[in-house]
């Protein structure tokens, strides 16, 4: 029985170690696979983690030769090894807030809703400014595109903030989304304004105006949510 339970205990040890560094994956898991939600799609690799590091507390339990006290608090140091090592290797990172700016009565008639307007009436969904040398701006266009994939109905579009149209193209190879139209900003110097110059942004626009604003900081899961909702 003893060799049964040590077999487990390494077994498990073995799932946590997996959840640990394919953190990511169970993410995309979730979202995809599953149709989790964002926030619950974060969570999902975490309250892993935590169930199994309780089972391997049960199995291993009876095994702890020693007094109530020490018994308890071997459990607590298998549980917190287990949620330290997980918190070291994914080191947290989440925006609670979700509804960024109210934008709804600022700069009426800029130039992305005029370009919107004219060239996509009717648009109603997330926009991305960004830039073509920008890190950031590649990791998060897949984001939306994973958001077009799962709510088709929801307009989705990246504004390239260049003067060389040929980097459009290059940039939007760099980020491997081909679902996702990618224009030129118009009027460059103007529509930074928009993020104040910090890439990239996020609007929402709706009923012919940008309505909501995140800085890249603050376009977290919890925002990822409310935009698939449509602002529900």
């Amino acid at each position: 029985m003893k060799s049964v339970r040590v077999a487990i205990a390494l077994l498990l040890v073995v799932c946590l170690g997996i959840i640990t560094f394919k953190s990511d994956y169970l993410i995309q898991l979730g979202l995809v696979s599953l149709n989790f939600g964002w926030m619950l799609s974060y969570l999902f690799p975490k309250v892993l983690v935590l169930t199994i590091a309780s089972v391997l507390i049960a199995v291993v339990w009876p095994m702890i030769r020693l007094s109530g006290g020490y018994r308890f608090l071997i459990g607590f140091l298998i549980l917190g090894l287990s949620a330290g090592g997980y918190l070291l290797v994914n080191i947290p990172y989440v925006e609670w807030g979700k509804t960024g700016t109210d934008m709804t009565d600022e700069m009426a008639g800029n130039p992305i809703e005029s370009y919107l307007n004219l060239n996509h009436p009717g648009f109603d969904g997330v926009v991305c400014l960004a830039l073509p040398s920008c890190s950031h701006c590649e990791v998060a266009v897949p984001k939306l595109a994973l958001v077009k994939k799962r709510v088709p109905d929801l307009d989705v579009l990246v504004f390239v903030f260049t003067d060389d149209s040929s980097r459009v193209g290059s940039f939007q190879k760099n980020t491997g989304v081909e679902n996702l139209p990618f224009v030129l900003a118009p009027d460059p110097a103007n529509s930074s304004v928009l993020c104040q110059g910090s890439f990239p942004g996020f609007l929402y626009f709706k009923n012919g105006k940008v309505v909501h604003r995140w800085f890249n900081s603050e376009f977290g899961y919890a925002a990822l949510d409310w935009v698939e909702s449509g602002l529900q």
